[in-house]
């Protein structure tokens, strides 16, 4: 017949090894879900605030197909953050209700893409009055074959792309009738892939 040994735990021992456990299987668990969130909720927002202005983009997905047929899909929102009632005024270069730029930038930094500066090159205007917390958006889709300087729609690499936004302007911007000095508000780029 075997005999087998047995270790018995100091109480010390025990006590230590009971709060070590939860602790390193709690700390385990929340790295393995903190990982794993990261990976599926890359940012699809970019804001920048400078008074009297919050401006975002966003878009829908990280990831898409390399086709024509897989739009990106881009909201552009320009809201009011101040007390007051803002009314501001784009004098060139706007696309319809659209006086925002988009540009959309390869992984070696060139611009492969850029809405209203190249592709909308004529002049208009646009006014637009948002009272506080009131804002403004615009919706575009780049459809992954524009390129800056081609003589033809030429789809676009396979790779990590940025996109951002600017408010191009605007050229004037009355708060309560009080025209203003405003700065041209640029949005962090947000990165996705065409694969």
């Amino acid at each position: 017949m075997k005999t087998m040994l047995r270790k018995t735990l100091s109480r010390s021992q025990l006590i230590v090894l009971l709060h070590i456990i939860p602790v390193v299987s709690l700390t385990f668990g929340s790295s393995i879900y903190l990982a794993s969130m990261s990976a599926r909720t890359a940012p699809t927002r970019a804001i920048v605030r400078s008074w009297p202005f919050e401006f975002s983009i966003s878009i829908d997905k990280t990831s898409y197909e390399q086709s024509p047929y897989n739009e990106v899909l881009i909201n552009l929102t320009l809201r009011n953050i101040s007390n007051s009632a803002v009314w501001a005024f784009w004098s060139s270069y706007t696309l319809g209700k659209n006086p925002f730029d988009i540009l959309i930038i390869d992984s070696n930094g060139t611009t492969i893409y850029q809405l209203t500066r190249y592709l909308f090159r004529y002049g208009s205007t646009f006014e637009i009055t948002l009272k506080p917390n009131d804002r403004h958006d615009c919706f575009h889709t780049w459809k992954q074959y524009w390129i800056i300087g081609a003589n033809s729609p030429v789809l676009v690499q396979k790779g990590t792309h940025y996109i951002k936004a600017s408010t191009y302007g605007p050229q004037l911007v009355k708060i309560d009738g009080v025209e203003q000095q405003i700065t041209q508000l640029e949005t962090p780029p947000l990165s996705f892939t065409i694969k």
